[in-house]
């Protein structure tokens, strides 16, 4: 085996997360490389959380295996925003595109570090620290901690909004 690709969330077949965790733990044992291509690390289904790819990468590095080992292929990765500004924008001036996201860690800071304007959607991820908690009266957020997980996570959105649609 030369390295370890992730990619979706689609089932091939059933493994249990302790075979998961013993063949993260053999790959690191050869510091192989990992490619993720999905970075997230939880995503919303319903009410729940489900890990995903990128929670894989977390434990990965935490065996031991050096960061730059570990290459993370989606956001916040500046290659998934030159990859769609190439294919799919290239007319189109970054002062004119918005990236519109539930994760601070990945949607926000990826538009952060690329340098344009973000849409961060607060009813994904970041719900139950957003809103299952105490709100003022006058406000549809708890804005200290929102301030709070941005700075956890260096991510400054352009914008808030509880909900996207069209």
């Amino acid at each position: 085996m030369d390295c370890i690709a992730l990619e979706g969330n689609q089932e091939l077949r059933k493994v249990s997360e302790e075979d998961i965790e013993d063949l993260l733990a053999q790959c690191a044992k050869f510091s192989l490389p990992m490619l993720v291509a999905n970075p997230d690390i939880v995503a919303c289904k319903g009410e729940a959380l489900l890990p995903m790819p990128g929670s894989l990468a977390v434990k990965y590095k935490e065996l031991g295996v050096p960061i730059e080992k570990i290459h993370l292929l989606g956001k916040p990765s500046p290659i998934m925003y030159n990859y769609a500004k190439d294919s799919f924008l290239s007319d189109v001036p970054k002062s004119e595109i918005i990236a519109v996201g539930d994760s601070l860690e990945h949607d926000i800071k990826g538009a952060c570090t690329w340098e344009v304007d973000s849409a961060f959607i607060t009813r994904g991820i970041h719900c139950n620290d957003l809103h299952e908690c105490e709100i003022p009266e006058d406000m549809w957020v708890n804005k200290d901690e929102l301030e709070k997980l941005c700075l956890e996570h260096n991510a400054d959105p352009t914008i808030c909004s509880e909900f996207f649609g069209l």
